[in-house]
């Protein structure tokens, strides 16, 4: 991108330009002015500039869907008045905000520039106000109306909702943060007298109409179950520079979109600049992630699933259109700046390029064993039914969430060369599992201790759509985070939330990682036609469990044991034996003639990982 023209004149030809000059002219730094996607907002009053202004409803449309966004979001005072600036003419026509608030209260699906000709606003053509000014002399008595304007200290007052409540309690935090979050409701209740009295009018509702987005409304400092808060910063950092690497290999001019359809609360999006956010379309299922997700990045980013027109009918904790392995997840609407208004729609433009960026969720049935219940999109999810149906391997590869979410992305989002994923993974899915035979571009091994889990290695990957099915092994870079020339520390009592950003990763060991095609799943005993099933079962840990609908555990006079492996390696949480048969009647039968051959599956965790080639 040229270098804009900010500092050679006025009336440059190039809109962003003339802006900047315009603020740093009348000695305003744009970082505080240039907020929220618009051409300024200073105290009680919204900018909106163009080269020439032909159709002045047009353009007041375009600025009050800013302010409508504006009041979604929450936590930045409606400015009172908007003044749109024509450039070429050098002048100024300011209007009223406040006669056009059934207009912001309406909620805007798509960008404020599209579908500005389908509504005609009241005294549109009829300015309150029209200021001629010369930005080449900011200091001449000329200016002296607009520079009023600069003043304003006047704002429209609007409810609290979902989802602008996270915007205020932000507000309210971020200016005392000893509050806690029961003085943030009672100040949302009575704002008189409060930093909030001038912006919000008295909150009537209950506690009780945001239970399930509790989690996201509590003080920072006590935010620490969010999704953000399990991928560090230090590893985001590195694998931005992956999606730079992709982006710069994509032919000259070419448009993409950078795609996270598990977003969480946006944490891998934190290092991308301003240009790269455009392209970014996000993505998640919990609500108490979504509320954060957009109030984060709502207006920043190119899209959003699912828009807030269907998290508002929501009544439960997961978000209905944010299931990305259900059947109609890519035709669900985005709320979008961008011209494709689905998934779908972007599928089918061969003119852009699909980036995915993403740390997708994986389990184990070990790992639900551990949470005490089955999530639905665990069990039922659409995309786990197709590929157990389509997948060319073992199909018990497809109950694993990580599995479903790759194998997606290969079926949907890499269509051509010029598509790409990044993607933060147990590398047992190219491993062992048989998916994403591309080409490897580069990438990285992450502790997975650093992620609130037990220590491990955690793939950060960049695949080029290109077919690989040559490679048999990769070698990459293990590194790990340190501050202070000590370790950080790991595992799930490890705060990762307080990793700083000075913190550093620190090369290690360079890791050759080889395909294998054999598991202990192999040298598993079969069950015999003497089994019968069994009337009572356990779980991981030993302890009896109620009998499931699925699964067929058995029991035979000659059976002294069940052994089962899972998870990511052959560590001690990833191997067990039960005396009894486990629920889901997976496993190996130990019995009085096959004792000694199968025992030696049960010691293999004693085997120290680091010896493993």
């Amino acid at each position: 991108m040229a270098p804009l023209a900010i500092d050679r004149s006025w009336q440059s030809g190039n809109e962003r330009a003339d802006n900047l000059f315009f603020w740093r002219n009348f000695g305003f730094d744009e970082k505080d002015i240039l907020i929220e996607n618009t051409d300024g907002i200073i105290n009680g009053a919204l900018f909106e500039f163009k080269n020439s202004i032909a159709d002045l409803n047009a353009v007041l449309v375009q600025a009050i869907h800013y302010l409508s966004k504006l009041r979604i979001k929450g936590g930045i005072p409606i400015p009172s008045k908007i003044v749109l600036v024509d450039i070429n003419k050098n002048r100024a026509s300011v209007y009223d905000a406040t006669q056009y608030r059934l207009e912001i209260l309406q909620n805007y699906t798509n960008s404020a520039s599209k579908n500005v000709n389908q509504t005609t606003l009241k005294n549109a053509t009829n300015p309150e106000k029209v200021i001629e000014f010369d930005v080449l002399q900011p200091k001449s008595p000329k200016n002296r109306e607009l520079c009023e304007l600069f003043q304003i200290d006047e704002y429209q007052k609007f409810e609290i909702d979902f989802p602008n409540i996270l915007g205020w309690a932000n507000y309210i935090y971020r200016h005392d943060k000893t509050t806690t979050k029961s003085q943030m409701f009672e100040m949302l209740k009575q704002p008189s007298n409060s930093i909030v009295e001038n912006y919000i009018l008295p909150w009537c509702g209950d506690e009780s109409d945001f239970d399930t987005v509790m989690d996201a409304l509590n003080d920072p400092a006590n935010r620490k179950d969010l999704g953000a808060f399990y991928t560090p910063l230090p590893y985001v950092k590195e694998a931005t520079k992956l999606v730079r690497q992709a982006i710069s290999n994509l032919p000259k001019g070419m448009d993409y979109v950078i795609l996270d359809r598990c977003a969480g609360t946006g944490a891998l999006e934190h290092y991308l600049t301003e240009e790269e956010l455009s392209h970014v379309i996000l993505n998640t299922y919990e609500i108490k992630e979504w509320l954060v997700l957009y109030n984060k990045y709502i207006g920043k980013v190119r899209a959003i699933i699912p828009p807030l027109s269907m998290v508002q009918e929501n009544k439960g904790n997961l978000v209905t259109g944010g299931d990305a392995l259900a059947e109609e997840f890519l035709s669900i609407p985005m709320e979008t700046d961008g011209k494709h208004n689905t998934l779908q729609e972007v599928i089918d433009d061969k003119n852009v390029a699909i980036i995915g960026f993403e740390n997708p969720p994986y389990s184990s049935e070990l790992a639900r064993a551990q949470e005490g219940n089955v999530k639905s999109i665990d069990k039922f999810s659409y995309i786990r039914k197709l590929m157990s149906d389509e997948f060319v391997g073992d199909s018990n590869h497809a109950k694993d969430l990580l599995n479903q979410f790759v194998w997606s992305f290969e079926k949907y989002f890499m269509r051509d060369e010029n598509d790409y994923y990044i993607l933060f993974a147990p590398v047992k899915y190219w491993k062992s599992v048989g998916l994403m035979q591309k080409i490897f571009i580069n990438g990285f091994l992450a502790n997975r201790g650093n992620f609130k889990a037990q220590e491990s290695s955690v793939l950060v990957a960049l695949w080029k759509n290109d077919q690989d099915n040559e490679t048999e092994s990769i070698t990459v870079t293990a590194k790990e985070i340190w501050r202070d020339n000590k370790k950080w520390g790991t595992g799930k009592g490890a705060a990762v939330i307080d990793v700083p950003e000075d913190a550093i990763l620190k090369d290690v060991k360079h890791v050759t990682i080889k395909k294998v095609y054999k598991t202990l799943g192999e040298y598993y005993s079969k069950k015999l036609k003497t089994d019968v099933l069994s009337k009572i079962a356990t779980g991981y840990d030993g302890k009896e469990v109620p009998l499931k609908s699925y699964g067929k555990p058995v029991y035979n006079d000659n059976i002294l044991a069940v052994i089962e492996a899972s998870g990511f390696g052959t560590t001690p949480q990833d191997i067990r034996m039960t005396r009894i048969a486990i629920y889901h009647g997976r496993g190996s039968q130990v019995r009085t003639n096959n004792y000694a051959e199968q025992t030696a599956l049960f010691v293999a965790k004693q085997y120290p990982q680091k010896k493993l080639v």
